[in-house]
């Protein structure tokens, strides 16, 4: 499976079958992570800005609002060469999720002769350890120093895959309650240029996906 489905999302409809693309009976629907996830985090945004000046309207929970979003984001047709060019334009993407899309597509069409062995990897940039794209497991966490951090590793062109863009998250997280740092610092220029300079292969947090999602997680981490 290539490595650009990790950036896209299906649907199943009432009877479990993946919903297809429009009229096509062969590829499926798919939805930009990034497209998705923002339009998510808007509306769960509005929602909690209208709570606070009325307490009588609803806040739903993010199932109910991602059961919207299909509906209101346009899908991909679930063909390679298309999710690849989605993602290479995409506005709400992390720049270097957008270089290494355009870089596949253009592999794909023959315009770039250097192609990199299969399956596609990076080093997991705490312990050294090859993360396959596509079949990644989790980062066990080390409790000892970051003596063997080697910060030349997150300058190799690969956007982070899902499951260690969600340690980073986490580890961010952590960084803003130890430092008493409000959330809206997620959407400080500064902070977001030095994600963008020192880890670009990270995808940048926004403040309500640190309040809400992440810091939801590590609470229901701690009271299990």
């Amino acid at each position: 499976m290539h490595a650009v489905w990790q950036y896209y999302r299906t649907l199943k409809d009432a009877e479990g079958h993946l919903v297809k693309y429009k009229n096509d009976r062969t590829h499926n629907a798919t939805w930009c992570l990034a497209c998705f996830n923002r339009k998510v985090e808007s509306i769960e945004m509005s929602e909690r800005n209208r709570y606070l000046l009325d307490p009588l309207t609803v806040v739903r929970d993010r199932k109910a609002i991602e059961s919207d979003v299909y509906s209101s984001v346009n899908p991909v047709a679930g063909k390679i060469d298309d999710l690849l060019h989605h993602l290479s334009e995409c506005e709400k993407a992390n720049p270097t999720i957008q270089a290494w899309a355009h870089r596949e597509l253009n592999l794909r069409k023959g315009k770039e002769n250097w192609a990199p062995t299969a399956p596609y990897s990076i080093l997991d940039t705490i312990s050294g350890t090859p993360i396959v794209l596509g079949n990644t497991p989790k980062r066990p966490r080390l409790s000892g120093s970051f003596d063997d951090l080697d910060v030349s590793t997150v300058h190799n062109g690969q956007p982070f895959p899902p499951n260690l863009q969600k340690e980073f998250n986490a580890d961010v997280c952590e960084v803003f309650i130890a430092n008493g740092w409000a959330w809206n610092g997620a959407a400080n220029p500064v902070w977001m240029n030095f994600i963008q300079k020192w880890i670009p292969s990270a995808e940048r947090p926004s403040p309500y996906t640190l309040s809400g999602p992440v810091l939801n997680g590590k609470v229901a981490e701690i009271e299990e």
